[in-house]
């Protein structure tokens, strides 16, 4: 579960209609209409500053880890989220650093 500690509901005093606490990630499992037994993991954990933080992408990960049947292979002294190189996201297309018209280039 996650607290909203300033959100817009509570500026726009509709906290009576929106809850502060919410599930910041969950499992399903189900069959398919092919018979298939599937597996989803979902977070709303998912702007680009949140994997700024170890727990989120520890989060991330042992969900997926779920999700492919592996959760007996996570390890015990937790999956290793320490990045190789820094995380400098843009606030997802807003302010100073997005660029328009920007398309994907080959990583080499």
């Amino acid at each position: 579960m996650g607290h909203s500690t300033k959100p817009q509901h509570e500026i726009d005093g509709d906290l009576d209609k929106f809850s502060l606490d919410n599930p910041v990630a969950w499992t399903k499992s189900y069959t398919g209409n092919s018979g298939n037994n599937a597996r989803v993991f979902f977070a709303t954990l998912g702007h680009p500053y949140d994997f700024k933080i170890p727990v989120v992408r520890k989060i991330a990960m042992n969900g997926i880890y779920w999700a492919l049947g592996k959760e007996g292979e996570i390890p015990e002294d937790v999956v290793n989220v320490v990045l190789d190189e820094p995380f400098l996201p843009n606030n997802s297309g807003f302010g100073q650093k997005f660029k328009k018209n920007q398309k994907p280039t080959q990583i080499q």
